[in-house]
């Protein structure tokens, strides 16, 4: 339980995006204006860049924080570090009164990052409460640090090609590069039919990797070295239901209450799930928004309004219909760069439309399910105990012969108890 505890977390949906590279080209800023304009879709209030004869950075910017005076590239006072970041600090405010002795020129979370990179060096992630990745560009050592969030919200990509690194937020702007060579990674493939995702930091784009989640990368003289910060913590710890729930009710409204600093106004998806609903019950913002289908089984519409209608707020639906849904299935992957099994990437992007129009930040719950056990498949391990402790070789006989029948409720809990762990995993998403 302590794990959930520490680390239940809300999500904000909201973009920004930079671009850039390390190189001796001389062109550099014909090229990262094309590389910056590739992701205007992430940014459309603002665009910046930066360039010298090592480095050049771009921006493209959707403003939340300090909306005047938070434009990226953003410079430290005597303009030696310059930095470009995607994301949010949550806890900005309480840093940046560590860091009261520096000369703050905005009341933007992004000059955290310079101060904070000052004053901490690489420990500057293990400061951040948020959702983040970042340049830092160091001038007078020609030294680079980046950074992505403990759960990788925030993407970051990385090409390397003899004397010259491409990074971005999208690995589409790479294409804009004339040292980038598009290749399909066809070795992924098998891992990616087995496990329903990229399982490494590989990308299908052949040389291309992700920054891994809670990880820093530094780049020096053409060498990459890249460390991990952040280490879930998995010790047992046990305590009463009763404060159990206390603690998670304590930080739920904590990180709720963090997640809705912004100078601009904060929305919610909402579905008929206890996250979302959760969330959308402690944060009473004006707005919601819901997407559905036509077919009643998986339309959580109803679910919605009744519970917005008791909180007295406003909510905004959809259905999605066929001819929709299937339409836009190659804009969502264009956007997202790589393959996505996951359905609910569809009923995203509509409800992402859908509250586009009216607001820039949205708060999602996420996770609930898999942090408290809320699938069907996980009850077993509660409801029927008793069958895990059958001798193993005798279940895995069971499970063999159970394969050879259709599937159906109960063969299925045969198949999976059946199993060792990293087997039931990949049946889960067998093809």
């Amino acid at each position: 339980m302590i794990f959930i505890v520490n680390y239940l977390k809300v999500l904000v949906n909201n973009m920004c995006g930079f671009v850039g590279f390390i190189s001796k080209e001389k062109k550099k800023k014909a090229i990262i204006k094309k590389m910056a304009e590739r992701i205007h879709h992430r940014g459309p209030d603002g665009e910046g860049f930066y360039t010298d004869d090592n480095i050049a950075l771009g921006h493209r910017r959707l403003s939340i924080i300090d909306v005047k005076n938070g434009r990226q590239p953003m410079f430290n006072e005597d303009k030696s570090l310059v930095v470009v970041f995607n994301g949010e600090i949550y806890n900005y405010q309480e840093l940046k009164a560590e860091l009261i002795h520096h000369d703050f020129k905005t009341n933007c979370d992004t000059e955290i990052l310079l101060h904070g990179y000052e004053e901490w060096g690489v420990d500057l992630p293990k400061k951040l409460r948020g959702m983040f990745s970042f340049v830092l560009w160091d001038k007078k050592e020609e030294k680079m640090f980046c950074a992505r969030d403990p759960f990788g919200i925030k993407p970051f990509y990385y090409y390397q090609k003899e004397d010259t690194l491409l990074f971005a937020s999208e690995i589409k702007s790479f294409l804009e590069h004339p040292s980038f060579e598009k290749e399909l990674n066809e070795k992924l493939i098998p891992s990616y039919l087995s496990f329903s995702f990229t399982p490494t930091t590989e990308t299908f784009f052949k040389g291309v990797n992700r920054l891994d989640a809670g990880h820093y990368l530094l780049y020096q003289e053409g060498n990459i070295t890249i460390e991990r910060y952040f280490n879930l913590d998995f010790t047992e710890e046990t305590d009463s239901y009763e404060n159990c729930v206390n603690r998670i009710a304590e930080i739920m409204e904590d990180s709720v209450k963090h997640h809705q600093i912004s100078d601009v106004e904060v929305g919610s998806f909402l579905s008929s799930g206890i996250d979302s609903s959760y969330i959308v019950t402690l944060a009473k913002p004006d707005k919601t928004y819901t997407v559905g289908y036509d077919i009643p089984k998986y339309n959580e519409i109803d679910y919605a309004k009744d519970l917005t209608k008791r909180l007295k707020i406003k909510n905004k639906s959809k259905k999605i219909t066929k001819e929709e849904y299937l339409k836009i299935i190659p804009d969502i992957m264009y956007y997202m760069d790589e393959p996505s099994s996951d359905p609910a990437s569809i009923a995203l992007y509509f409800v992402s439309k859908l509250a586009s129009k009216d607001v820039k930040v949205v708060l999602s719950g996420e996770g609930a399910d898999e942090l408290f056990g809320g699938y069907n498949t996980y009850r077993s391990y509660i409801e029927l105990p008793w069958y895990n402790k059958i001798p193993f070789f005798l279940r895995h006989a069971i499970a063999s012969f159970c394969k050879l029948f259709p599937e159906v409720r109960g063969i299925n809990f045969l198949i999976r108890r059946g199993e060792k762990l990293e087997d039931n995993y990949i049946g889960v998403n067998r093809v």
